[in-house]
């Protein structure tokens, strides 16, 4: 159960909550109503109501929000049940390594960078789910693995090791009819091969905010070289928490978007 009381076990549990609610608060019926000028079936009305992606709306309402609530979204049980599997292993072994607010980093960025992507190649169509983001995670292990620092533990699971699951699932995702996101997969996984090229793991388990503020109040903090791994610990926190941040916001505007769709519906 420990393994639920960090980052990417509170990611897992959120996924499955907001699944939970979506099942339970699914709007029923059939036909199609008309929502930001777009003609929407009320099929997909569930998953639109909890922060799916459509590139007409995103574009033509200016709900930039759901690049970030669709990641939080799933299509059924399976696809909940594969994302969340992959997100509890990867996750935990870059959270171990990298430490709480480089996950965070990793795993927002890559969600943005794919469902951007997204939003260019697969403008018409309905977009959700967290693999955009869990491939991001895939891509910082696999360039890991060419890093002569990366920790000796985690050289089994890095490099040439994720090559055979990475190319299996974007060839499959070529395939005609697989209803695969490939753009979200791209477009994460090369964003986690930049982390994982370009960022050192810490040599020193993260440091807590509390003793980050207290070290920052010295007048050479943001000279001395001593203090070069804290300064780069304070941009990583700062990133992760605007990172959240968004994250909480973009479902925080959510809510008056689906009150209008629901009465776009004309009730559940």
């Amino acid at each position: 159960m420990n393994r639920f009381r960090n980052a990417s076990g509170m990611l897992v549990i959120l996924n499955v909550l907001l699944y939970t609610a979506m099942v339970i608060f699914a709007p029923r019926g059939v036909g199609n109503f008309v929502y930001c000028r777009t003609l929407v079936p009320i099929s997909v009305a569930k998953y639109l109501l909890f922060g799916a992606q459509v590139g007409v709306i995103v574009s033509g309402c200016g709900e930039w929000f759901r690049l970030f609530t669709a990641l939080f979204v799933h299509g059924g049980l399976l696809h909940l049940l594969f994302n969340m599997y992959a997100l509890y292993y990867l996750g935990n072994l870059v959270e171990y390594t990298y430490g709480m607010w480089r996950f965070l980093v990793f795993y927002f960025a890559s969600g943005l960078v794919g469902n951007i992507a997204t939003q260019i190649f697969y403008s018409s169509s309905i977009s959700l789910g967290a693999s955009g983001a869990i491939f991001g995670l895939a891509g910082v292990l696999l360039t890991a693995g060419f890093r002569s620092d990366t920790p000796v533990f985690l050289r089994p699971y890095t490099g040439a090791a994720l090559l055979p699951m990475i190319i299996f699932n974007i060839v499959y995702g070529f395939i005609p009819g697989s209803g695969i996101n490939n753009a979200a997969h791209i477009g994460g996984l090369i964003t986690g091969m930049m982390f994982g090229y370009f960022t050192r793991a810490p040599y020193y388990p993260s440091i807590s905010i509390k003793e980050l503020f207290f070290r920052m109040k010295y007048r050479d903090f943001w000279t001395n070289p001593w203090y070069r791994n804290l300064r780069r610990e304070f941009l990583w926190i700062t990133l992760g928490t605007t990172f959240s941040l968004i994250v909480v916001i973009s479902f925080a505007l959510l809510i008056p978007s689906s009150i209008h769709m629901v009465s776009a519906i004309g009730g559940w």
